[in-house]
This record gives structure tokens, sequence and C-alpha cells, in this order.
């Protein structure tokens, strides 16, 4: 997937379309944490528990990255 501007990325999200896995960068740790909950918003309240992951660059590992992108969504289509 190409590099999206902020703003491009909200652009989808609000019309629904995410795709399956995004890294966000930047300065602006704010903005990712805007971005960050923008994508949990998606999810059902109720399966957030189940369905959300948040996973920060420098304490994680690529095997923690590779386990949760593998990961099938529980109890959602």
């Amino acid at each position: 997937m190409p590099a999206l501007t902020a703003s491009a990325l909200r652009g989808q999200l609000n019309a629904g379309s995410a795709g399956p896995l995004y890294l966000l960068l930047g300065d602006d740790d704010a903005e990712k944490a805007e971005v960050a909950g923008a994508f949990a918003d998606l999810v059902d309240p109720g399966l957030q528990a189940f369905n959300v992951e948040r996973l920060y660059g420098a304490e994680t590992s690529v095997d923690a990255l590779l386990d949760a992108a593998n990961t099938f969504a529980m109890m959602a289509d």
C-alpha cells in the first residue's frame, strides 16, 4: 500500500474502507494516537477487546506484529 497523508487516511476511515494493516509513522504522537483511535472506532465497542490491538514500534517485536496481523477477527464478518 502506498504512503497516505493523514487527511487521505481519514477519508478512507470515514468511508469505511480501511485496509487490513497500517503502519503509522511521524513525529506527532497526538495525531498518531487520534488516528489509531479512529481505527478502533470502526470496530463495534463490544468487540474491541477481542479485535483491536495496538502495537508500539519501540515496544514490540516482529513476531508480535506478525502474530497480530495473522489473527482472524473474532465474532466479525
